[in-house]
């Protein structure tokens, strides 16, 4: 499950859609949103998002979705884990099948960290991310919701996870998930298709060699440690353990 990311800063972006979508990088405008060594997806943060209805127009949106019969933020806080949906399980979840066919869109990381499980019961964190340092654009449906309290409109995603390929299901060995990535020769698609089966053939395993990732502080595990710092995204050896 992908439930915690490092976010870009806009060069990076910036960077991405020089060289891998030159066509539209005159395009792109970016609101400004907080940078992140290290966003923990339980908070609900603000990340850098681009939606189906404004490609290229870069906004912060809230990583959890939040469907509309959710009423308050309060209430966002204590609804069920939302933060990635299952490709397999998408169309027939309640929560997201009305937003699938017209709200998707795309999350900036700059990477994202995962478990690994050398052994039984110990987990050691992976930050996976790419190798030229730009940054993943990850595929997510996305609900537009009003907190019923104030008024606000508020942008809320899911990142869409698929099974891992083989590289990532070295690291990711328990779960075996990893989260949809959006080629840029599907960028168009992704954004434009209107029928199930024109989505579901989107959802495919990244078959990409440009990812890698390297193991980082077991502190990340715990609790009431600040884990917003540059230290998140440094490699960490640990001796006695056969890593991938």
């Amino acid at each position: 499950m992908c439930n915690r990311v490092a976010t870009p800063k806009e060069d990076q972006i910036r960077g991405y859609f020089d060289k891998e979508v030159p066509n539209s990088r005159h395009l792109v405008k970016i609101t400004p949103s907080k940078h992140y060594f290290y966003a923990d997806g339980f908070d609900m943060p603000m990340v850098p998002f681009e939606a189906g209805e404004n490609p290229c127009q870069i906004e912060p949106a809230m990583w959890k979705l939040l469907p509309n019969w959710v009423k308050t933020l309060e209430e966002g806080y204590k609804y069920a884990n939302t933060l990635n949906a299952r490709s397999e399980e998408i169309f027939d979840k309640p929560t997201y099948r009305n937003s699938i066919l017209k709200s998707r869109g795309i999350m900036w990381v700059a990477g994202y960290f995962e478990p690994h499980h050398p052994k039984a019961k110990v987990s050691i964190p992976y930050f996976v991310s790419r190798k030229d340092g730009l940054p993943i654009p990850l595929g997510c449906v996305y609900n537009n919701w009003t907190d019923q309290s104030t008024g606000e409109v508020i942008r809320t995603v899911s990142i869409i996870t698929t099974d891992a390929n083989p590289f990532l299901a070295k690291i990711h060995n328990d779960g075996l998930r990893m989260p949809l990535i959006i080629t840029p020769d599907k960028r168009d698609q992704w954004f434009n298709a209107r029928t199930r089966e024109e989505v579901t053939q989107l959802f495919t395993v990244y078959g990409g060699d440009d990812l890698q990732g390297w193991p980082v502080g077991n502190y990340l595990n715990k609790r009431g440690v600040e884990k917003n710092t540059p230290q998140a995204l440094e490699r960490v050896d640990y001796p006695g353990f056969i890593l991938p």
